[in-house]
């Protein structure tokens, strides 16, 4: 349990590290993301709704699809890398970005895959995937 906890506390960290990491880059190279994140912020603020979508249905769903389905099970050589990259390619597409901001999202991917490899605890994943849902949320609301 407690290394299960230290992976949770580690794919937080890293999914953040990830986000910051990424900005900074496109920062330094002037690349500006899409302004459709306060345009989401406000809506799920105006609609509690979309925020239980946000924290707790889409990431249930979303990994029953990318880590549970294309990673674990379609392959025949489920938790390779190709079903890793397949199935974190098809997330950051997914996510509706159509430019440089889906690259975050792959490796997002990436290290949702790194963790159910690692724990084989789907719920670890969701959980993870459902708290940096929130972080960025937070980030976002703080922000505006």
């Amino acid at each position: 349990m407690k290394k299960k906890i230290t992976y949770y506390i580690g794919g937080v960290l890293g999914l953040l590290l990830i986000q910051v990491v990424f900005a900074m880059i496109c920062n330094s190279l002037g690349i500006q993301g899409t302004s459709s994140s306060k345009n989401r912020l406000e809506e799920m603020i105006s609609n509690p709704f979309i925020l239980i979508i946000t924290l707790v249905i889409s990431p249930i769903i979303e990994e029953l699809i990318f880590r549970f389905l294309l990673f674990k099970k379609i392959w025949i050589k489920p938790f390779s890398i190709y079903s890793a990259l397949f199935s974190s390619i098809l997330f950051g597409l997914i996510h509706g970005q159509s430019n440089i901001m889906t690259i975050p999202l792959i490796l997002n991917g990436l290290l949702y895959c790194f963790l159910y490899k690692r724990t084989n605890t789907l719920w670890l994943v969701v959980l993870t995937h459902s708290s940096f849902n929130a972080c960025v949320l937070l980030i976002l609301f703080l922000n505006r």
